[in-house]
């Protein structure tokens, strides 16, 4: 979408949306309708569960910055040694730099400025490196940076907290983009998004692999493109039901393809249908077809768009009760903070609960040896190993570590390590006077800002893909016989 020639005309890019900023702005009438757009989006499409959203997307900004980290250094280890010292290798060295700005949350707001319009605009052209990861990358970029995703887990938003004029200067709004906005913010992203799939629809509906259905079976046993060519190339050739599962299957993709928007618009199963299948077809892109970072970036752009309960918000707490003088205790509480990015846990140090201990049939002494969960839904308790198993089981950050702690378990293992710990903890961390000052991720200001500036871009990026898609050449129509 972005390479496309139309969008070119610099002047036409840049007037149109000082036209629109200054419309909506101005026109309390149209940024009323604008209001209104968005909160029927956000209700249908884009539901939102939690306040703390907005720290999903800083947590997908740091992915995203170690995706594009890992491409941009491929590009660099295969310039020719001519090529380091020219234009090429200085935008290659630039490509690396953006990227680790990206990651670590430093002048985040201009590093995504710049990969969106300079690395994948100018510097693709130099490079030769355009393709549609790229694409759907700056589709992702542009939702980040309206998210304001560098002002939380970043350099940026510890700057921010000492200075808080600084901002501006960051580039960041003054107050929350609210939640309506943030659905705004969606339906451009999945609007270009649908754009680049009509287009290659388009493009695919007189192509007679794909309106056979053999696309697929020639994609995945392809040397170049698929990895398993060898066992595909054997199941074609001995399995009918595979090669008509290859048919069907590229025949609900170009379903797929047209109905990604009016579906998410439809909400319900509608928008199920559309979510699932893109999980599915992003997980196959991943597992069989040699494709770059595309299904990477896709799935970062579906979490985006579409993860916002499981693990932000599911409606309950853990109240961690912990001996607030043990230094073992202390750390451990320490590191779930610093990990417990959605605030799911809330702390009880046990010299201030005694109270809610004796309501939950937990005596002192327990609660000394052991560290217990409590899940505020249902009171359930969980204390000793079971309770790692728990804060792994809610906290997004240690959900790869649930798989070990669990095998740990089923083969008591991870209860025998932890009882030995436990025995010896007093002796081998010492008690603290003192308990060190505990963090959370999740206070921010909670003045709204008027997201002008979002607004006026998401409905910019929304009429250029109207452009776009009026620029998209109409696919011949077949011959008609006799």
């Amino acid at each position: 979408m972005f390479t496309n020639p139309i969008y070119y005309s610099m002047p036409f890019f840049i007037g149109s949306f000082i036209f629109m900023y200054i419309l909506i702005r101005n026109s309390t009438k149209v940024n009323n309708y604008v209001l209104g757009f968005s909160k029927f989006i956000q209700k249908n499409s884009f539901p939102s569960y939690s306040q703390n959203e907005y720290l999903k997307f800083s947590l997908i900004r740091i992915i995203f910055g170690l995706v594009l980290f890992y491409r941009c250094v491929n590009i660099q280890i295969y310039l020719a040694d001519d090529e380091l010292f020219n234009v090429v290798g200085i935008l290659s060295i630039s490509y690396i730099i953006a990227t680790v700005l990206l990651t670590v949350g430093f002048l985040t707001q201009y590093a995504l400025i710049y990969l969106v319009f300079g690395v994948w605009q100018l510097g693709d052209m130099i490079l030769t490196t355009s393709t549609l990861g790229n694409d759907i990358g700056a589709m992702l970029a542009i939702l980040l940076l309206l998210t304001g995703s560098g002002k939380y887990l970043s350099i940026d938003g510890e700057i921010i907290k000492k200075f808080t004029n600084m901002s501006f200067f960051f580039l960041y709004p003054t107050g929350n983009v609210p939640s309506n906005v943030i659905a705004l913010i969606k339906f451009s992203a999945i609007t270009s998004y649908w754009a680049v799939c009509v287009y290659s629809l388009s493009m695919h509906l007189n192509e007679s692999a794909w309106m056979n259905g053999t696309a697929a079976s020639l994609l995945l046993t392809n040397n170049f493109a698929g990895p398993f060519h060898v066992f595909f190339i054997s199941l074609f050739s001995s399995s009918e039901l595979a090669v008509q599962m290859s048919k069907y299957s590229m025949w609900l993709m170009m379903i797929w393809y047209s109905a990604i928007l009016p579906f998410i618009l439809l909400g319900g199963l509608w928008k199920t249908y559309i979510v699932t299948w893109g999980l599915l077809f992003f997980t196959f892109s991943f597992s069989l077809l040699t494709l770059g970072v595309l299904p990477e970036i896709e799935f970062l752009l579906w979490a985006a768009l579409f993860w916002s309960k499981v693990g932000i918000f599911n409606g309950e707490k853990v109240k961690v009760f912990y001996d607030d003088k043990c230094n073992l205790c202390d750390k451990t509480i320490r590191f779930i903070c610093f990990v417990d990015v959605f605030d799911i846990v809330k702390l009880k140090p046990i010299s201030k609960n005694n109270d809610a201990l004796k309501a939950l049939n937990i005596t002192l002494d327990d609660a000394i040896n052991d560290l217990y969960g409590v899940v505020s839904k249902n009171n359930n308790v969980k204390f000793g190993y079971d309770f790692y198993l728990l804060i792994a089981r809610k906290v997004v950050l240690l959900w790869p570590l649930y798989p070990i702690i669990y095998l740990g378990k089923l083969f008591t293992v991870g209860p025998f390590i932890y009882n030995e710990i436990a025995k010896r903890r007093i002796i081998l961390f010492g008690l603290c006077k003192i308990p060190s000052k505990k963090s959370s991720y999740t206070k921010r200001n909670s003045v709204e800002d008027n997201c002008f500036f979002q607004k006026a871009t998401s409905i910019h990026i929304i009429f250029l893909t109207i452009c776009y898609l009026l620029y998209i050449p109409a696919p011949p129509l077949p011959p008609v016989s006799g």
